[in-house]
């Protein structure tokens, strides 16, 4: 342990929080490899290497899909030896990835740089940090995935605008590694301040309540405080489970498609560079303050209404995305378009935890994380396709979101908690 945390320890705070502040901190910089920071590159690229709409896409996708393949196994590595490890790792690769893309030459350059960092992000380093923290909160745990997200959707709105400031000072070779030297400099530090995957590896309990508190009423084993743990083999066995993943594949593939291209859609319009950036931005602070509105909601009504809320509120969002103007209002639509995607990935990682305990939460995640990865990269892809056979719209896309929003809405509400009758397990 080192010294900063042994000082944290002492402190009366409780170090679940410092954990949350940790892995923000981590997912703040990984997000440099989100899709909305790249979506500023896009067209400089489309018109100094002549590369298609469906070319970048499909090297995004091809990003993402790799996240499935690295998913599991973090998930299981998070629940063997911690959150430190995987983010740790996780930051340094995506430093490399990004100094390789200031290289860039070829088509293929862009798919091994990008597959990279794509999927160490999606794949690696937000499972791990938001399972860190589903492990050291259990009542406060929708509010702790909250703060530390908002960690997360700064970066989502601070690396777009950076970009494109260097993008116009030193080029878009020149911002690549310029990124590259912040993330591997700044995202460190918090990622060492993690200490143990639950508090009770180093002498805490959960939420840093009194060792005999009954105050979880999930059964009692040998007089003390227990919870229910599912292993994996029984999770798959719900259709909970299945139904949560349907719902999060809905969010994913049509929150990939306008990540993407939300900017190039709007540029087209009228939009600029510099401003193209602060429309990410928007739709970042969008995200952090939905996190904690759907934080609030989930405090007040079970957690697959809320989700299913946030879900059917896409339908009309597309429906406004089509039609909205090139100005005020398209930063005001971008900041609601957040709220909704932002209470959602907040959410559902919650949800998991809830239904399915913390013993082998990571390894659940990591298992249906492919599918989550897949229909991202899937809805990256098909909004370029679209775009491109389409003659140049992305209408029809937004349209097919829109069904996909109804349907993972209608599948969020079929995800009923499930029941585990077999004998509960002490805690840790």
């Amino acid at each position: 342990m080192n010294p900063i945390s042994r000082w944290f320890l002492r402190r009366r705070i409780y170090y679940g929080w410092i954990v949350v502040g940790a892995a923000g901190g981590a997912m703040f910089g990984t997000e440099v490899m989100a899709v909305s920071a790249f979506s500023v590159f896009v067209q400089p690229w489309s018109e100094e290497f002549g590369w298609s709409r469906s070319a970048i896409s499909a090297g995004a996708s091809f990003g993402t899909v790799m996240a499935a393949l690295v998913a599991p196994f973090a998930g299981r590595w998070t629940d063997r030896y911690g959150a430190r490890r995987i983010l740790t790792g996780a930051v340094l690769l995506i430093a490399l990835a990004l100094a390789g893309l200031g290289f860039l030459q070829s088509l293929l350059m862009f798919f091994i740089f990008y597959a990279l960092g794509r999927s160490i992000m999606m794949g690696a380093s937000g499972l791990s940090g938001t399972t860190a923290i589903a492990n050291w909160f259990d009542r406060r745990r929708a509010l702790a995935m909250a703060m530390a997200i908002t960690g997360q959707r700064i970066g989502t709105g601070f690396w777009p605008v950076l970009a494109s400031a260097l993008f116009l000072v030193v080029g878009w070779r020149g911002a690549l590694w310029v990124m590259a030297a912040m993330v591997a400099s700044l995202s460190l530090l918090p990622v060492l301040l993690i200490i143990g995957r639950r508090p009770e590896e180093v002498g805490l309990s959960m939420e840093g309540r009194p060792v005999a508190s009954t105050e979880v009423p999930v059964g009692v084993v040998g007089g003390a405080p227990a919870e229910v743990a599912w292993t994996v083999r029984e999770a798959v066995r719900t259709r909970s489970l299945w139904f949560l993943l349907g719902a999060n594949m809905a969010m994913a593939t049509a929150g990939g498609g306008l990540g993407l291209h939300r900017v190039p859609y709007f540029q087209e319009r009228g939009l600029d560079v510099a401003q193209g950036g602060l429309l990410v931005a928007a739709f970042a602070m969008g995200m952090a303050l939905g996190g904690f509105f759907a934080a609030i909601l989930a405090s007040w009504i079970p957690h697959r209404y809320v989700l299913a809320l946030l879900l059917a509120s896409g339908v009309g969002m597309m429906a406004v995305l089509i039609n909205v103007p090139v100005n005020a209002l398209a930063f005001v639509y971008v900041a609601g378009e957040g709220m909704m995607m932002g209470g959602f990935f907040t959410i559902a990682p919650v949800t998991y935890a809830v239904y399915f305990g913390r013993r082998s939460l990571g390894s659940i995640r990591g298992l249906v994380q492919p599918g989550v990865v897949a229909a991202n990269a899937a809805g990256l892809l098909f909004a370029g396709v679209v775009y491109d056979l389409a003659g140049g719209r992305y209408q029809p896309a937004f349209a097919a979101f829109a069904v996909l929003f109804a349907l993972g809405a209608v599948l969020a509400l079929l995800a009923v908690p499930p029941r585990k009758n077999e004998t509960v397990v002490e805690a840790a």
